[in-house]
């Protein structure tokens, strides 16, 4: 079984490096894998190059990263990213959050049940101060 984790980013560098480590401490086990594919949005800041720099120190096995030469807007950026995958599960992550290590293990479990199309996650909002 492969996930596909996509990443859809515009303007994320002040997120997006702690998101990419969440991302590589994810645990993982012999019955499944997954990959990453990023795609930013035409960002004007750092976005890109806080992917590629993390890209390149190799923490992730399986990392994509795909530049619009348009801006598409959130849902555009979504299935341009999703165009990209190959898993067999899409996993849907924004360049501010945050999952436990455990989280595919556990969607692995959940999806071993074939009558499963879909799970969500709660999400949880921190204020910065």
């Amino acid at each position: 079984m492969k996930f596909s984790i996509i990443l859809p980013t515009w303007n994320g560098e002040k997120t997006l490096e702690e998101t990419l480590i969440c991302v590589s401490n994810l645990n993982t086990n012999e019955k499944f894998n997954f990959e990453l594919i990023l795609c930013d949005d035409k960002s004007d800041d750092r976005t890109i190059s806080i992917a590629e720099n993390f890209k390149n120190q190799k923490k992730i096995k399986n990392f994509k990263i795909i530049q619009n030469k348009d801006n598409l807007g959130y849902p555009g950026n979504i299935r341009r990213t999703a165009n990209h995958s190959s898993g067999e599960y899409l996993f849907l992550l924004g360049q501010d959050d945050l999952v436990p290590k455990d989280i595919l293990i556990h969607y692995f479990e959940i999806l071993k049940d074939d009558t499963v199309g879909a799970i969500c996650r709660p999400y949880y909002a921190f204020d910065e101060s």
